[in-house]
């Protein structure tokens, strides 16, 4: 059952006043449509474009390299040599990865419906200074031309084919000026669709390209991830947990160290800390350093706060699962409902918990009644739940190797553009 019952258990309590209804959470049995729309067709084939100017091996090459140069042997990550608010948006990179491997790769560009390019703007833009030398042209260089490949074959080609761009990240000038004119320019044709970390990121592009996104996890800690097994619930010292920036400057992350502080007043065992990722200078500490830091708290935590901040969306929540940490959302839902990832898939019911907008639990201090309820649930019963949502990211949520994420995306491609497809007799 997942989180159900300690869902329900809240909603009766004060704490769980500010909690959206059971139905209104995507894959719970009583949301619209019933459970999970799972029902798929046979098969889900599409093309990997990686022809001339549609792919960047030498960008993906140069990353590798300078992991293998500050690794000296020993083993490093993204996190270890960049803030996380770089590392999290490289998910378009395994992405890409797994797809050029997935069994459901088709190599002959009429056989599928469904395209992906080999373009990883993201990935471009942090590796443009580091790789200029090694790549012998800049990311604008790079853009420009894939823009132009790009233009070239959708010209070309039939109508009924759908390109994916991956872009999860917010910055959306890597994505170039020449390329974000060309997605605007066929916004209405249902040519591309955008493949983003959250929908407030696609609107920079065009209003259409929002509503119809589908969104994908951010990438979590590698040292999560790819964690063999996760502590028991039972040996867990800190009930709730949150690492981040207090002050936002944008959205409801102006506002959400109230609730943070509220909750943080009802607990005894929790911590809290107030952590700038770009000033770790000045705490004389490396990425390396912090991103240790924060696996191992959470990996030690029962209850990891998820707050929204400059947007609804954060990779808080893929990090909290793959620790077994049980993901706490606090934010507007409402806006949050529309960017969770893979909603045909995944029941988020059972998968976080959802206990409102900082100004319902600011009010009234709900907020403190709700870390006095967590703080007071014995570790004991918390064990299956925890377990779930580790499952769920394995299984559902993960690009890593074994992960299941690149079929729950193919998936969702085909559920939410069968029509486009081709496929509307196959898919209900």
């Amino acid at each position: 059952a997942g989180l159900h019952p300690l869902a329900q258990l809240l909603r009766t309590s004060p704490a769980g006043a500010c909690m959206p209804r059971a139905g209104d959470v995507p894959g719970s049995a009583d949301a619209p449509g019933g459970r999970l729309r799972a029902l798929l067709p046979s098969s889900t084939p599409f093309y990997l474009d990686e022809g001339p100017g549609l792919e960047m091996h030498a960008v993906h090459a140069c990353l590798d390299a300078l992991l293998a140069k500050m690794s000296a042997g020993a083993s490093v990550r993204f996190d270890d040599i960049m803030p996380p608010n770089k590392a999290a948006y490289l998910s378009d990179l395994l992405i890409l990865r797994a797809l050029r491997s997935h069994p459901q790769r088709v190599l002959t560009p009429s056989q599928a419906a469904l395209h992906f390019t080999g373009l990883t703007p993201h990935a471009s833009l942090v590796a443009n200074y580091s790789c200029l030398l090694a790549t012998g042209e800049t990311h604008e260089t790079r853009m420009q031309r894939a823009t132009d490949a790009l233009r070239m074959t959708v010209e070309q080609t039939a109508e009924r084919r759908l390109y994916v761009i991956m872009h999860p990240s917010w910055n959306w000038r890597a994505l170039g000026v020449s390329l974000r004119a060309l997605l605007a320019q066929h916004a209405r044709s249902g040519r591309f669709v955008l493949a983003t970390g959250d929908r407030t990121y696609a609107a920079h592009v065009s209003k259409i390209h929002a509503r119809e996104a589908v969104i994908i996890p951010y990438l979590p800690s590698e040292r999560l991830a790819l964690c063999d097994e996760v502590a028991p619930m039972k040996l867990r010292e800190l009930s709730v947990y949150f690492t981040g920036n207090m002050h936002r400057q944008r959205g409801e992350g102006r506002v959400r160290f109230q609730a943070i502080e509220g909750i943080a007043r009802g607990t005894q065992r929790g911590k809290f800390v107030d952590r700038v990722f770009r000033r770790q200078s000045e705490h004389r500490l490396s990425y390396a350093t912090m991103a240790q830091d924060c696996a191992r708290e959470m990996s030690a935590s029962r209850f990891c706060l998820a707050p929204a901040g400059d947007v609804p969306t954060s990779r808080r929540i893929p990090d909290a699962m793959a620790a077994g940490c049980i993901p706490v959302h606090v934010g507007e839902f409402e806006a949050m409902r529309s960017n969770l990832p893979f909603p045909n898939h995944i029941d988020w019911g059972s998968s976080a918990l959802f206990a409102g907008s900082v100004d319902c639990l600011s009010r009234a201090n709900t907020s403190t009644a709700l870390g006095g309820v967590l703080e007071a649930i014995h570790p004991t019963l918390l064990s299956e739940a925890s377990a779930h949502v580790r499952s769920t990211f394995t299984r559902q949520l993960s690009f890593y190797p074994g992960g299941g994420a690149p079929s729950a995306l193919l998936q969702e491609l085909y559920i939410s553009f069968k029509d486009r497809l081709g496929l509307g007799h196959e898919v209900k």
